[in-house]
């Protein structure tokens, strides 16, 4: 059985501090069947939510930047992937975690 591919989008959040990098991950819940525990770039799947007109006054200015046309052909969806990938990393703050290069003994 094949299952429908879905669209979704990430973040990919970066910040230099001091002389290293530093990259943004959630760590997924342990009880999930799916990568439980993994750590993973903030994300998600397009919701219809995703793609509503109040939705998507949250990305007033963004257009401006160029930043749909680099994302999809059809701005309604280049939105709504928008959405879905910045909505994930602001919905489960308490779910995140720091990590750097060499926290785990790792170079």
């Amino acid at each position: 059985m094949s299952v429908p591919i879905r669209d979704a989008a990430t973040v990919l959040a970066l910040r230099e501090d001091e002389s290293r990098l530093e990259v943004f991950m959630v760590r997924r819940d342990s009880r999930l069947g799916f990568l439980g525990g993994a750590h993973v770039f903030p994300g998600g799947a397009v919701d219809d939510g995703d793609r509503t007109e109040a939705a998507h006054t949250l990305l007033i200015g963004i257009d401006e930047m160029g930043a749909m046309e680099r994302l999809h052909d059809d701005p309604a969806q280049a939105r709504a992937l928008l959405i879905a990938a910045t909505a994930s990393s602001s919905r489960k703050p308490a779910s995140c975690s720091r990590a750097t290069p060499g926290d785990d003994g790792s170079t």
